[in-house]
Order: structure tokens, then C-alpha cells, then sequence
């Protein structure tokens, strides 16, 4: 689910990396990122289970959790995260330094797209992960701005979408007449 989500970063590695440092370096950004979400995707099936055990059919679990995604959607945290999404701080060139500045491969983007709905719902997680996948890459595509209160979604996103649409549909429609 997040692996359009490394694209950017991965190519920020790569592109600011010594050719015969290249492979290492985003070998260590990859892994590192995979070792977040592997930790985070644990906690999340271990709260998950436990609902499921305790609740097995109950959709309050999945109405709290839409409820706290709906604050944090809002909040001005969220945009600073989205903010600082945007934000690809230099890499060192050399050992000593590089690795004094590696951290923050571990942070970047983490707090952007947490799977936990996916586990909260009895079927469809395939759907539910895709869906959040396009959400967070549509999101990807906004402009930075200042962190404040109020609603923020994938605007751009989705009016490249309904450009693409209305051209598809046009190109339809012309062949139908034609």
C-alpha cells in the first residue's frame, strides 16, 4: 500500500547519492521504512485482534477509528506533516556525516498514511488499503500551506481524475457520433 508513496523519496536517495553509495543508501532508506510500518503494522493487528475478539461484529471499533481519522484529517498536524512531505533535506556526501543525518529516513513521511482501517474491516481490505493509497497520493499532489484547522483532501487529485473523466467521456461520445 505505501510503496507509491516511496517513489518521491526513493529518487530524492538516489539522485543525491554518489553513484557507488547509491545502492546502500537506498537499501537503508527502503528497509528502514519497511521496519517502521512492520512495528507499526504489528501494534495495529494486536489492537485490531483484540477488538475483533472482544467485539467480533460490532462496527463502533471502525466508527471510533473513522471518527479519530476524521479529527486528524482536519488538524493542523496533518498539514504540517503533509508541509513537510514536500521537504527533502539535504543529504551528506560523506560516512561520518551521512550517517549522523540518516535519521531522518526513519520519520520521513511515516505519520502520513497509517493502514489501520484496512485492519478494522471484516472484508474488503484490499479495497479499503487501495482506496487509501490513491487518497494519500492524491494528497501527495496538494501544495504546501500554513497548518490550521479545517478540511484538506485530495482537491488536485481529484480534479485530475475528473479531467481525465470528462476527456475519456468525450472521446466516447465523438466516436459515437462519428
Amino acid at each position: 500500500m505505501m510503496l507509491p508513496l516511496l517513489i518521491p523519496p526513493v529518487r530524492h536517495v538516489r539522485a543525491r547519492t554518489f553513484a557507488r553509495r547509491r545502492a546502500w543508501a537506498i537499501f537503508l532508506f527502503v528497509s528502514s521504512y519497511a521496519a517502521i510500518w512492520m512495528v507499526a503494522g504489528l501494534g495495529f493487528l494486536a489492537v485490531a485482534l483484540a477488538v475483533h475478539t472482544v467485539a467480533p461484529t460490532s462496527l463502533l471499533p471502525l466508527a471510533f477509528l473513522m471518527l479519530v481519522t476524521a479529527i486528524w484529517q482536519m488538524s493542523p498536524a496533518k498539514q504540517h506533516c503533509l508541509n513537510s512531505g514536500h521537504v527533502h533535506p539535504p543529504l551528506a556526501a560523506f560516512d561520518t556525516e551521512a550517517l549522523r543525518r540518516r535519521p531522518w529516513a526513519l520519520v520521513h513521511r511515516f505519520v502520513l498514511g497509517p493502514d489501520a482501517p484496512a485492519y478494522f474491516v471484516s472484508r474488503g481490505h484490499l479495497g479499503v488499503m487501495a482506496g487509501v493509497t490513491l487518497w494519500l497520493v492524491a494528497e501527495g499532489l496538494e501544495r504546501a500551506t500554513a497548518p490550521r484547522w479545517g478540511w484538506r483532501g485530495p482537491g488536485k487529485g481529484m480534479r485530475i481524475v475528473g479531467a481525465w473523466a470528462l476527456h475519456v467521456v468525450g472521446r466516447v461520445g465523438s466516436r459515437r457520433l462519428a
